[in-house]
């Protein structure tokens, strides 16, 4: 039996590194056949050179076959961490080229239906405008008044005749007003009176929608500007298809937003901060909760003394208690809910359950639901809210409703529920 010994020790570091810089060489090998080739067959060479390496070491040293499989394996995990990597790069530059063209399209210049720039037809009015003018100061002649005036109008018409202003997301629509359109089921032939928004008015009294009037029932007896309508009505689907590519990163933006804030909580990382100084008149006093001011550290306090004085019901108090859910329904004569909330973005604390944020500036409170048991909404309900800020004290911030229940989001197997400022005290 071969007895381990300090040669046998130095021959296997020895060879554990002589492994270790063979995979990373490999390694980069890879990186470089990547370049080149896709990722299947960048590492389908990479381990076939690999395997006859280990062929070769076979019939010279068989127990080095335990490093080689090490090896293999560190291999193929870097070589699949590199593709992971150019996968994630690739989404963020096709996410940033989106964004880039949703912006040029949105912000760039405007072009007609014949692809000449509109502002450019603007700039070349006012050049126009000027030459005009300047013309008429040095010569005084009326003739050139009358040609400037002319030219002016002329372009005012052309400007007029290129598009028609539309509510709809900002585009532009040609201007059809005072064409001729065929029925095509009758024949019948119809004059376009009047257009606004996406909607155009014929002579007959009835009210069609831009795009579908002319897919299948109507269609222009003028060829030219049947030409520059179809034009147009392509155009205006491309840029519906670009504003809808915009809506979807940017609502994809707003949900990895939103998933890093309710991570922040959950982590920790959040500090809390306080929303009120000032202590509230007793309610034995003011005879109402107001808003802004503080009520206390304990939950169970707070309500006990609002069911003798604001005619809480008094059943529902021990859901106030320590350890407690501290929200109850029909707590109120009106039938609203109280909800204490122990835990939000002010103080920086969260149960696991639930992660909390309150925006008092903006009168909106969103509470995400992170735990999969406990996905089932309340429903529609009217709350009397008090929430803990950092100091440990409970803060009346209001009366809210619930307005949107949004389940899957900003993640599978979450919730979201925003709730609005309805009354800033109570009774209201």
């Amino acid at each position: 039996m071969e007895i381990f010994s300090f040669y046998t020790f130095m021959w296997s570091c020895g060879v554990l590194l002589v492994y270790s810089l063979g995979a990373l060489l490999l390694y980069f090998f890879y990186v470089l056949m990547a370049l080149v080739f896709r990722h299947g067959v960048a590492i389908s060479i990479v381990m076939i050179m690999w395997a006859l390496f280990q062929i070769g070491l076979f019939f010279y040293k068989t127990e080095l076959l335990f490093w080689s499989s090490c090896s293999i394996l560190g291999c193929m995990f870097l070589a699949k961490r590199t593709e992971t990597i150019r996968i994630e790069d690739e989404e963020k530059r096709k996410c940033d080229e989106s964004i880039n063209n949703v912006a040029e399209s949105r912000f760039g210049e405007q072009t007609d239906n014949r692809g000449t720039s509109i502002d450019s037809k603007k700039e070349s009015a006012v050049i126009d405008n000027k030459k005009n003018k300047e013309i008429v100061g040095n010569n005084k002649s009326n003739t050139v008044t009358d040609k400037s005036k002319s030219n002016n109008e002329e372009l005012n018409v052309r400007n007029k005749n290129v598009e028609v202003s539309t509510n709809k997301g900002e585009l532009k629509m040609l201007n059809l007003v005072g064409c001729e359109v065929l029925y095509k089921k009758d024949g019948c032939v119809y004059k376009v009176i009047k257009q606004y928004d996406d909607k155009v008015v014929l002579n007959n009294g009835r009210t069609y929608q831009y795009f579908a009037m002319f897919q299948n029932a109507f269609t222009l007896t003028d060829e030219q500007k049947k030409k520059e309508m179809e034009e147009d009505i392509e155009r205006i689907k491309n840029e519906e298809k670009i504003r809808a590519e915009k809506d979807r990163v940017l609502k994809t933006r707003e949900r990895e937003i939103e998933s890093d804030k309710i991570r922040s909580m959950l982590s920790g990382s959040v500090t809390g901060h306080n929303i009120s100084l000032e202590w509230a008149t007793d309610i034995s006093l003011s005879g109402k909760l107001e808003y802004g001011k503080i009520y206390g550290s304990k939950a169970f306090d707070i309500y006990s003394k609002a069911c003798t004085f604001l005619d809480f019901d008094a059943r529902k108090k021990f859901s106030f208690a320590p350890q407690r859910l501290l929200y109850a329904t029909d707590c109120t004569k009106e039938g609203y809910s109280v909800w204490m909330m122990p835990n939000s973005e002010l103080n920086g604390l969260t149960n696991g359950k639930w992660v909390n944020f309150v925006d008092s500036g903006n009168g909106t409170i969103l509470q995400y639901t992170v735990d999969p048991n406990y996905l089932e909404s309340a429903g529609h309900d009217i709350r009397l809210t008090f929430v803990k800020q950092k100091s440990g004290d409970y803060v009346f911030i209001g009366v809210y409703e619930l307005e949107k229940v949004e389940k899957g989001y900003p993640e599978r197997g979450m919730m979201k529920e925003t709730l609005k400022l309805i009354s800033k005290d109570y009774p209201m």
